[in-house]
Formats: C-alpha cells, structure tokens, sequence
C-alpha cells in the first residue's frame, strides 16, 4: 500500500493518524485506535510522544480536523480543532457507551467500542466538549463529531 500523507488522504471520507507519525484509512479505523492503545500501554515512544488521534473529515470548505489528545501528566483526554458537522444518529440504551475524560475510562472504552458490535456509539465527555464516534450501517466505516472543543489556537 503506497504512503498517503495526512493531508493528502481522500477526505471525502474520514482518515486517522496516530501521534503524527502513521495515517489510517477510515476502513481501517478498528486498527487505528488498537495500535495507538498498544501503543500507549506498551510504553512505544512512537506513539506516547505525542499520544493522540488525529481525524480528519468532510472535503473542500467544510472539512474539518480536530484530535483526540492524551494529558500524560494529568492522566486525562482533550480535544481541540474543528469538526466538519455530520448529524450522529440515535442510538438506545445499552448500544451507546458514555464516558468522562480519565485515561482509564476513555482507553477501556475505546476497546469495548472497537471489540463489542453491540455498542454503537461511543461518548467522550471532555472538560471542555464532547466527542461521538459512531459505528456507520457500512462495517468498515466510522462516525465522528466533536463539538464545544478548543480551536488548536485556544489550547
């Protein structure tokens, strides 16, 4: 597979990096939060140097790009950018798995997100906004939106 560069990638769709260094395709998106998660309790300098997800979305004037950041120091998730708006759908009860900004919660339930086909929808709930992520009717195809989040300018 040939190398895409980030801001290269086909943004009509979603694409993921992974602390700057290795891009994902939104096929690939279950492998995406697994390297950076084993990456993160393995202690791999490729990823806790900068420990962090990058998303990208939309096309043209509405494409948006916010990440998904990891405070080491604090033991707590961020998010900052912006986000081209896409309309969540809804989800009920046991399909949708909500979260607060702990390290432990939000690495936990990124497995359970990725590994349980019964969750649909996984909520991040920040200090500063919300992040969604959705799994789409298509298998290999992902939701995202992140609203009330810092710009990359205000962090």
């Amino acid at each position: 597979m040939a190398f895409v560069p980030f801001a290269e990638a086909n943004l009509s769709r979603l694409s993921m990096q992974v602390s700057g260094l290795n891009n994902f395709e939104e096929s690939r998106w279950r492998e995406c939060f697994l390297y950076y998660l084993f990456g993160i309790w393995g202690n791999q300098k490729r990823v806790t140097y900068r420990p962090k997800v990058n998303f990208c979305t939309g096309t043209g004037p509405s494409i948006g790009m916010f990440e998904l950041r990891l405070d080491r120091a604090s033991g707590e998730y961020f998010a900052c950018g912006s986000c081209a708006v896409q309309e969540p759908p809804t989800f009920y009860g046991d399909q949708v798995l909500i979260v607060s900004y702990k390290q432990a919660e939000v690495e936990q339930a990124l497995v359970r997100f990725v590994k349980n086909n019964s969750i649909k929808m996984l909520i991040i709930s920040l200090r500063k906004g919300v992040v969604h992520l959705w799994k789409k009717p298509q298998r290999s195809c992902l939701g995202v939106l992140a609203t009330g989040i810092p710009t990359f300018d205000e962090i």
